[in-house]
């Protein structure tokens, strides 16, 4: 059933697990990939000088940073009705940033007024924390490339369509 991604002391812990579009996930992975070069921290990355062909075929084949995308889903869509597993869809949270924060306060057993839900929507919309240093990596600028995307690129569902990709 399980690569083990999850392990026995995950059961303990709360995990809320955002899921993405494999194509938009793929390309994303990509832009930050192919951004790092992390030769001065003694780190190959094979992928720095890859087109995007090349990097898609070893992201398909789960021979990527992170592990085996599907198998990843697997294991917690396997589990997404554990009282400590909440299952979230970043196109959801697109959709309606707002009710997801409701969903996930909830799961949490928090109780928030609008007002603080309403911090929590601001706080976490993409342009707010494309601009928060503490979030956007920043810190890592030693490590990006001159030429790399910005790590906070563009923060859509569905911006797949907008690169070439072959099918899945």
């Amino acid at each position: 059933m399980s690569s083990g991604f999850l392990h026995v002391r995950d059961l303990q812990r709360t995990i809320v697990y955002v899921s993405r579009n494999p194509k938009d996930t793929a390309v994303s992975l990509y832009h930050f990939t192919k951004g790092f070069d992390l030769s001065p921290f003694g780190v190959h990355n094979d992928f720095a000088n890859s087109t995007f062909p090349e990097f898609y075929k070893y992201y398909m084949q789960g021979k990527c940073n992170y592990g085996e995308y599907w198998q990843h889903q697997v294991d917690f869509w396997e589990r997404r009705h554990w009282e400590n597993i909440f299952f979230v869809k970043y196109e959801d949270m697109k959709k309606d940033l707002k009710g997801e924060v409701r969903r996930v306060a909830n799961f949490l057993g928090k109780i928030l007024s609008e007002e603080k839900i309403d911090k929590i929507v601001e706080a976490t919309t993409f342009s707010s924390m494309k601009r928060n240093n503490t979030v956007n990596y920043t810190g890592m600028k030693a490590a990006r490339t001159q030429d790399a995307t910005p790590f906070m690129r563009k923060g859509v569902a569905g911006g797949s369509d907008l690169e070439e990709l072959p099918s899945l």
